[in-house]
């Protein structure tokens, strides 16, 4: 996935791998075949422009996650995003993923 911030405060997200499959050949539609129109976006900062945004690193993230599991057992965390905005503001936005434990063998 592909994380930008924009001029006008949003937060846009890419899937890298798109579903949408063009039923005629773009050549003789003129689409341009390097473009990808699955995404979503978000303002994340209501009065500010998101200035920054980044994915949490992997090697991070695994070290968040053990911590995270260390105090609530049962929480998962899956992706992790930090925004920064124009007016020094810094907000972090995460998947978190409630395990099931009723499905684990005993």
């Amino acid at each position: 996935m592909i994380l930008c911030g924009s001029e006008d405060g949003r937060v846009f997200v890419w899937n890298k791998t798109s579903d949408y499959i063009p039923q005629i050949n773009p050549m003789y539609t003129r689409q341009k075949k390097n473009r990808n129109t699955s995404y979503e976006y978000f303002k994340p900062f209501p009065k500010a422009n998101t200035t920054c945004s980044v994915w949490l690193p992997y090697p991070v993230l695994k070290k968040y996650r053990e911590s995270i599991l260390t105090i609530w057992k049962d929480i998962y965390v899956d992706n992790l995003m930090i925004l920064f905005s124009s007016d020094s503001k810094i907000k972090v936005l995460g998947n978190l993923i409630e395990l099931d434990h009723s499905t684990q063998k005993k």
